[in-house]
């Protein structure tokens, strides 16, 4: 169980992952494809694979608006991480520097399962350009990160539990 320092930093680090170090998150289709409702593929929460490339996709990346990040991560997101993502305040530096950040890859590297739960190993790589340049942004930044998504399945579909930096 991890202690309430590093929990909170943690916390901390994937609100500010697009400061090079870790990314944000905005709703967006495929690599690069800008985020669109109406546009965006449909999602098969079927493929456990393709649920946790895609809830990287909505968790790295970020168009400014924060309750509508909250709400695409929320979709796909159980417990433990769905009361953390509710909980989590938005992050003054996205704000100030008005940072905007997309994903440009993101691939499942590998998958185990056993029985209604599983672990997938996503490679994801961001790019984060603040709006607003200043401070500590003042050039656009990318960053690669491997995770680790335990995902479960409820009620016929496949959502992600947690999610944690391997790299």
């Amino acid at each position: 169980m991890r202690g309430r320092p590093e929990l909170a930093m943690f916390a901390l680090a994937l609100v500010c992952l697009a400061a090079v170090a870790l990314p944000f998150a905005r709703c967006g289709g495929r690599e690069g494809e800008p985020a669109t409702a109406a546009g965006a593929p449909v999602l098969r929460q079927d493929d456990p694979e393709e649920l946790a490339e895609e809830m990287a996709r909505r968790y790295f990346s970020y168009d400014g608006d924060f309750e509508a990040w909250r709400g695409r991560v929320l979709e796909l997101a159980t417990e433990p991480l769905r009361s953390r993502v509710a909980a989590m305040p938005p992050d003054p530096q996205m704000a100030v520097y008005r940072i905007t950040v997309r994903v440009l890859a993101a691939e499942t590297t590998s998958w185990r399962r056993q029985g209604d739960e599983g672990q997938a190993t996503v490679r994801i790589r961001i790019r984060g350009e603040p709006r607003a340049p200043g401070g500590e942004w003042s050039a656009p930044r990318e960053a690669e990160r491997v995770l680790l998504a335990d995902l479960r399945r409820e009620e016929g579909r496949w959502l992600v539990a947690e999610m944690r930096y391997l790299q």
